[in-house]
C-alpha cells in the first residue's frame, strides 16, 4: 500500500500493528498535513465484531476534544475496509521511554503522567471508560505533549454508570481484579490501570512480572504489590501513597477519579528528588510491634536531625583544636591530617530530603599522625584525585554544531561523592547567565558523574534544567565525552567539557 491513495490521503509508510489492523504515516494531500492512517486487516472484515469495534473507536474518539487526547479527522469505507483517520504524533509511547530509560525520575514523570490523567478525565466526563490504558497507549510528542490513544476496546456508560457486557478485555498486566473477573467496570476501573502505568513510570517495572497471563492476572486478584520504592528508591512518599490507594483491590478504595487522583500527586516544580539513605544494621526483620512506616519515618527524622546537631557539633570542636593548632581542616583530598587518638569514623546521617533542604558534606577525620612540620592548607584544585576544577566545553546537537558554550563549569566534589558549584553559559538566541548545580554526584561504583542544573533566566535554552549524565568516568580524567541529558524530548544533544584547572 506504501505510494498508494486511499481517499486523499497518500500512504508513505507502517508505523504500527495491532490486533485489529495497521497504522501508516500519510500526507493529507488536500490540506498538506501528516496524518494516522489506520486500517482494519483485510482477514477481519468479515468479522462483524472486530468490525463494529472498529466503529465503535472511531465513535468515541470522535465524540472526544481534548489537547491530551489522539483527535480524529475521519472514517470511511475503503475497499469494504473502515479507516480511520487520525493525527499523528511524532513522539514516543512511554513504554518506549520506559524500555529505553528504565525509571523516570519523579520530578519528570508526575508533570508526563498527570497530563495523562487529564486525557481520562476529560473522556470519563463523556461517560466513556477507555478499558486499555498502559503505558503503551499513552504518547508523548517531541513538544512534551501526552495523547492518550487506542479507544478500540472503549465502552460508553450505560444509564446505571456501568458497563455490563464484555468487560473482560484489556491487557493482563494492567487490568483492575473486577475487569480479570469479568464484573461490571467503571471509572475506578480505568484509575486502576493509570496506578498501574504510574508504578511502572517511578520504578521501570510493574508491579506484577510472571512467566503466564494466568499468574499475573491472579496477583492482580490477589496479592498486595510491593511500594514501588522497592525497586526504585528516589520516589515521593506521596506519590507512593497516592499510587498504593489507585492500586487497591476494591473499586470503593481507590480515588472515585481522576481528578482526585491528580489532586494527591506532589508537585515537584521540577527539582529532582532524592529519598534520604538510610542505613541497615540488622537483615532480621522488623517484630510486629515495630513502629509502622508513617511514624518509623517521623522517629528516622528526628534521630536524623539529632545525628546532624552532633556531626556540626564534631566538626566545630575539631575545627577550634585544628586552628589552635596551626593545622587546617581540608575540605578536598590533600594527605592534610589531624592528630587523633584514635580512629573517628564517618558520620553520616539520614537527613529527608527536600528541594530545598542543603545536607552539609560528611567530614572525614584522617586517624594518622600529622607531620612534624604542619603545611598549610593546600587552595590549589586536585585534579588527579577527584573531578574538582574549573571546566568549559559546549553543547553539540546532532550534527555536532554548538547549540550552547560553556564559558565556565565550576565543580567541587566532597568526601561523599556529592557535586557542588556553579555553571556560566552563553548561547546564541539567549543572554548568558550563571546556574548552580544542585544535588549533583559521583558514583564510584558506577562510575557515573549526574549534574542537575538549576537556571532562573525563564528564557534559558530548555535543556539546561534537564539531568546531565556522562557514564563510565574516570575521576582523574581532565576531558569528558559523551555527556547524555536524561530525557527524550532532548536525545540529540551531546555535551563536551574539558578541565582547564585543577589539573
Amino acid at each position: 500500500m506504501i505510494g498508494e491513495l486511499i481517499e486523499h490521503y497518500r500512504i508513505e509508510e507502517v508505523v504500527g500493528r495491532g490486533g485489529m489492523g495497521v497504522v501508516y504515516r500519510a500526507l493529507d494531500v488536500n490540506l498538506e498535513r501528516k496524518v494516522a492512517v489506520k486500517v482494519l486487516s483485510a482477514e477481519l472484515r468479515e468479522d462483524r465484531e472486530f468490525v463494529d469495534r472498529f466503529r465503535q473507536e472511531a465513535r468515541v474518539q470522535a465524540a472526544l476534544n481534548h489537547p491530551n487526547i489522539a483527535t480524529l479527522f475521519d472514517f470511511f469505507v475503503w475497499n469494504a475496509l473502515p479507516v480511520a483517520v487520525m493525527e499523528f504524533i511524532e513522539g514516543e509511547t512511554l513504554q518506549s521511554m520506559i524500555e529505553r530509560r528504565g525509571p523516570i525520575p519523579a520530578h519528570l514523570a508526575l508533570p508526563i503522567f498527570i497530563q495523562a490523567l487529564r486525557g481520562v478525565a476529560a473522556g470519563h466526563k463523556r461517560g466513556i471508560i477507555h478499558r486499555d490504558l498502559k503505558p503503551g497507549n499513552l504518547m508523548i510528542t517531541d513538544e512534551g505533549v501526552v495523547k492518550v490513544t487506542d479507544f478500540g476496546i472503549a465502552k460508553v456508560q450505560s444509564s446505571t454508570g456501568l458497563t455490563q457486557a464484555s468487560t473482560r478485555v484489556g491487557s493482563s498486566s494492567y487490568m483492575a481484579p473486577e475487569q480479570i473477573l469479568g464484573r461490571p467496570v467503571d471509572v475506578r476501573t480505568d484509575i486502576y490501570a493509570m496506578g498501574v502505568t504510574l508504578y511502572e513510570l517511578l520504578s521501570g517495572r510493574p508491579p506484577f512480572r510472571a512467566k503466564t497471563q494466568f499468574e499475573i492476572e491472579s496477583a492482580h486478584v490477589r496479592d498486595r504489590p510491593e511500594p514501588p520504592t522497592a525497586y526504585y528508591p528516589h520516589i515521593p512518599p506521596t506519590a507512593v501513597e497516592a499510587v498504593m490507594r489507585a492500586l487497591a483491590k476494591e473499586p470503593s478504595e481507590r480515588f472515585a477519579t481522576a481528578e482526585e487522583f491528580m489532586q494527591a500527586l506532589p508537585d515537584l516544580h521540577g527539582v529532582p528528588y532524592v529519598a534520604a539513605a538510610v542505613a541497615v544494621t540488622e537483615t532480621q526483620p522488623l517484630p510486629e510491634s515495630a513502629p509502622k512506616p508513617a511514624r518509623f519515618r517521623r522517629a528516622a527524622a528526628a534521630i536524623g536531625v539529632g545525628c546532624l546537631l552532633l556531626t556540626l557539633s564534631v566538626v566545630i570542636v575539631v575545627r577550634y583544636a585544628g586552628r589552635q593548632a596551626g593545622i587546617g581542616l581540608n575540605h578536598g583530598h590533600s594527605p592534610q591530617s589531624v592528630l587523633v587518638e584514635k580512629p573517628t569514623p564517618t558520620v553520616r546521617t539520614p537527613v529527608a530530603a527536600r528541594p530545598d533542604t542543603t545536607v552539609p558534606p560528611t567530614q572525614t577525620i584522617d586517624p594518622k599522625p600529622a607531620e612534624s612540620e604542619p603545611r598549610a592548607p593546600s587552595t590549589a584544585l586536585d585534579g588527579n584525585r577527584d573531578l574538582t576544577g574549573i571546566w568549559t566545553g559546549a553543547y553539540l546537537d546532532g550534527s555536532g554544531r554548538a547549540q550552547l558554550e560553556v564559558v565556565n563549569l565550576q565543580m567541587q566534589q566532597v568526601t561523599d561523592g556529592a557535586i557542588t558549584g556553579r555553571l556560566k553559559y552563553k548561547a546564541a538566541n539567549t543572554a548568558g547567565e550563571e546556574c548552580t548545580l544542585e544535588k549533583s554526584s559521583y558514583s564510584t561504583q558506577n562510575k557515573r558523574l549526574r549534574l542537575i542544573l538549576h537556571c532562573s533566566n525563564p528564557n534559558h535554552p530548555k535543556y539546561l534544567n534537564v539531568p546531565l549524565e556522562f557514564t563510565d568516568v574516570d575521576p582523574r580524567t581532565n576531558s569528558l565525552g559523551g555527556g547524555r541529558l536524561a530525557f527524550h524530548l532532548a536525545d540529540g544533544i551531546v555535551v563536551m567539557l574539558k578541565r582547564t584547572k585543577g589539573i
